[in-house]
């Protein structure tokens, strides 16, 4: 048996034919169905597996029995469903096709309104309200606001000097994150 695999015997098998013995095709390479013992091109381009007149699986980007029909360009990895077209969207885009692209400031989304996910320094459905200025690294919960973890600079860090209490009360902010004092 031939396979179109082995280098010394690419020539033996027919285009298209990945197992052969002389002129009798056993399995197709993809884009190919076998048609009697014969590899025939399969009848769309886009097919990557298919029988004589229908595509049963597209390449990456395309679905439907013809394969004719693009993925969502948010699609997560180029792929979708090959009966309905739906997909797993990126972030940043949504709904079942994934065609439609989320609000600003929305880093995800479930649709138009609702945001599942925010840029770091905001919170709410929308993205709009700023996190407290005490969470440290700027993130937030994106329904209370409150600090993730609770990690927050304390609102006043005790220091003593030589006997002496020292109270400070500032913060410092940087490109919008806030970093407690030293």
């Amino acid at each position: 048996m031939h396979t179109l695999s082995s280098l010394s015997e690419v020539d033996a098998c027919a285009v298209g034919c990945k197992t052969c013995t002389g002129d009798t095709c056993f399995t197709c390479s993809e884009g190919y169905h076998l048609d009697g013992h014969t590899c025939v091109k399969c009848p769309k381009s886009n097919c990557k597996t298919c029988d004589s007149y229908l595509c049963q699986s597209c390449s990456q980007g395309f679905w439907g029995s013809s394969c004719v029909n693009p993925c969502g360009t948010g699609c997560l990895n180029g792929s979708c469903d090959f009966n309905k077209g739906e997909c797993q969207c990126k972030d940043g885009v949504y709904c079942t096709y994934c065609w439609t692209e989320c609000r600003q400031p929305c880093a995800k989304c479930t649709d138009w309104t609702s945001c599942t996910s925010c840029p770091v320094g905001k919170y709410t459905a929308t993205c709009q309200q700023p996190c407290k200025s005490t969470c440290i690294d700027g993130s937030c919960d994106i329904y209370t606001g409150e600090c993730i973890n609770n990690e927050k600079c304390p609102s006043i860090v005790t220091i003593v000097l030589a006997d002496t209490i020292v109270r400070v009360v500032s913060l410092v902010i940087t490109d919008q994150h806030v970093k407690c004092p030293v």
